[in-house]
């Protein structure tokens, strides 16, 4: 586990970057669209990593008590520093027992980067309490961006990791059919499977496109089919 850690120091650098940021605008932003609700009517939600720190700065806002578990040591430290409101507790994912069950859990873009996603979501249901609901976001292998890849020759196959995947830390690209799975899997039940955020070009494309744009393309990809989304998100229950 100890080479795990270090392995997240490494890859958490991707936060404050050019990329880093790109994401926070055009995809973890949305991230807070999807739990807000919940959130807000939930006393105890767990976050699971701090991420780019986004979404756990404004979940304080609307939820009673929040927990954020981090297994990086300079992102929970940098953070906890930033915001000693919020509980941080330094430690992975596999290793951490709470004191208190949840009522919400959100694994916003986690399952993609751990080594046994399956387990890691098992893990985390035994965090809740009864009939708590959990999230997990993660991106899909079908999206229409990875399929002009391929087409272009970027990409050998959808599910293939590029560069970009690699340096953010990506060890596997979903489908619908594999997320819903590796779900119920882990014990979970009633596991819906949405999708959000589309796009045609990368993100370096989309820098200079205004708020009103991007919002507006948010909206319309959450009537879409699943599998021509960015994104895949699993609602379940504890």
């Amino acid at each position: 586990m100890a080479n795990e850690k270090e392995w997240l120091d490494s890859v958490s650098n991707v936060y404050g970057s050019h990329d880093g940021k790109l994401d926070e605008r055009l995809v973890n932003v949305f991230t807070l669209d999807l739990v807000a609700a919940e959130a807000s009517a939930a006393r105890r939600v767990l976050l699971m990593g701090v991420g780019s720190g986004v979404v756990a700065r404004e979940l304080q806002q609307r939820c009673a008590h929040l927990t954020v578990v981090e297994g990086s040591a300079m992102l929970a430290g940098a953070f906890r520093a930033e915001h000693p409101g919020i509980t941080v507790v330094e430690t992975l994912f596999e290793d951490y027992t709470p004191e208190e069950p949840f009522d919400l859990v959100i694994g916003s873009h986690v399952l993609e980067h751990v080594e046994e996603p399956v387990a890691v979501a098992a893990r985390a249901r035994a965090w809740m309490a009864p009939g708590a609901l959990a999230i997990f976001t993660v991106p899909n292998r079908h999206s229409l961006h990875r399929r002009v890849g391929v087409e272009m020759g970027l990409l050998e196959r959808p599910d293939s990791l590029s560069e970009r995947d690699h340096r953010q830390g990506h060890r596997r690209v979903y489908d619908g059919a594999g997320l819903k799975r590796d779900i119920q899997a882990a014990g979970y039940r009633d596991v819906e499977v949405s999708g959000y955020w589309a796009k045609f070009v990368p993100n370096t494309m989309m820098a200079d496109w205004s708020r009103e744009l991007v919002d507006a393309i948010y909206r319309v990809s959450r009537s879409l089919d699943p599998d021509l989304c960015v994104n895949l998100c699993a609602r379940c229950r504890c």
